[in-house]
């Protein structure tokens, strides 16, 4: 695992355990901020059965509850996954320091071509793949 994974505690756990909760605020957190959205359940549950987990090292995302201030810290796939409808935006960590540079920037372009087929709109944040729940008003990401 590279990079940030390593910090990952059980928190996420925690947060989405409160799902009916959220799920009860969402409607009033996107009506109330305006809010954007670009996937919806069906989109998410593609991705994840797209196999996407194999191009990426480490995952995090903002939570439509959440502060701007705290992303949620990296995790590893299999203890990543919280309720898709409250992603604001979901990073994928593609890079990984004991992989060749010609075979890294095959796997990104290999999985940017996967999120073009599912059509999932998606940003390069440095080195970071970031995929797009919801925006919000003023937001212009220059989706790829």
């Amino acid at each position: 695992m590279s990079g940030p994974a390593h910090n990952w505690r059980p928190r996420l756990e925690d947060r989405w355990s409160r799902s009916v909760y959220i799920s009860a605020r969402l409607p009033k957190i996107i009506h109330r901020d305006q809010l954007v959205s670009w996937m919806n359940n069906t989109r998410w549950q593609e991705l994840c059965d797209s196999g996407v987990h194999v191009f990426a090292s480490a995952y995090r995302c903002m939570c439509l509850e959440g502060d701007p201030k705290d992303v949620e810290l990296w995790a590893p796939w299999d203890e990543f996954m919280p309720r898709w409808s409250c992603i604001e935006w979901l990073d994928l960590d593609v890079s990984d320091l004991d992989e060749p540079k010609g075979s890294r920037a095959k796997r990104i372009v290999e999985l940017k071509a996967l999120l073009r087929s599912l059509s999932i709109r998606f940003t390069t944040e440095g080195r970071y793949i970031r995929i797009w729940g919801y925006t919000r008003p003023g937001a212009t990401p220059q989706f790829e």
